[in-house]
């Protein structure tokens, strides 16, 4: 009977370590999927306040608050912007707002771009 019941309890040991690798491999596997859901939801942040700063520029220089140049914006995302002005061969003039920031873990920066065409005069 000694056998039969260290069999049983060996049994039960393999069983309880089968188990709890499935648990792991199961772990790993949700906090893989949330790391990138993380990942996508503060990219998604980052790109959501560059085109607001954009806008918010092009919005600030429309109304005469602001000159074409470099500008920072969202120091919280560390975003750089730049807002150029050219004048087209028809007269009018072309706005351009870049901004630029750096993704966590990629080397290249990543950039968003709003254009628009004004009036020859004004601001």
């Amino acid at each position: 009977m000694r056998g039969r019941a260290g069999g049983t309890r060996g049994h039960l040991l393999v069983d309880y370590f089968i188990a709890l690798a499935l648990f792991m491999a199961a772990l790993g596997a949700w906090l893989g999927l949330t790391s990138v859901e993380l990942r996508a939801t503060g990219s998604a942040e980052r790109r959501l306040a560059a085109v607001a700063a954009a806008e918010t520029r092009l919005a600030e220089f429309r109304a005469g608050a602001v000159a074409p140049g470099p500008f920072m914006a969202a120091e919280r995302f560390e975003l750089r912007g730049d807002l150029r002005l050219s004048r087209r061969p028809d007269g009018l003039r072309a706005v351009e707002v870049e901004v630029r920031w750096r993704e966590p873990g990629e080397a290249r920066e990543a950039r968003i771009a709003i254009a628009t065409v004004l009036p020859g005069g004004g601001p």
